[in-house]
């Protein structure tokens, strides 16, 4: 799957759920449910920002603390800890129909950017 970005891989994975969700990374970020590091499950996204900067860079958790992302090169798998992976973790969303469609649910951190 080359020649995909991290937020169009998370397009596509969720799409085939019937979801839809934002282009872009920080968008993405933005809505979906809050989810704790200790309560992710397979499927969830993770986010990772450079330090003091937005949110740029998505995984798709796929469990054990490891999670998937696109590459220029392709898709890799790596661990929430990787310290070769680039940003640290920013937090996680869970993406239900259900959520999507109650915009009180949404994760509304404004701006989205890593504290």
């Amino acid at each position: 799957m080359r020649g995909v970005d991290p937020a169009g891989l998370i397009r596509y994975a969720y799409a085939r759920q019937d979801i839809q969700l934002p282009r872009v990374v920080a968008q993405q970020f933005d809505v979906g449910i809050p989810v704790a590091p200790e309560h992710l499950r397979p499927g969830d996204a993770v986010f990772f920002a450079s330090q003091g900067s937005y949110v740029d860079q998505v995984g798709l958790y796929a469990g054990r603390g490891r999670f998937v992302s696109a590459t220029p090169e392709g898709v890799r798998v790596a661990s929430l800890n990787d310290p070769g992976f680039p940003g640290e973790f920013a937090g996680a969303r869970r993406y239900t129909a259900q959520a999507l469609g109650n915009p009180s649910s949404y994760a509304r951190p404004l701006p989205t950017v890593r504290p």
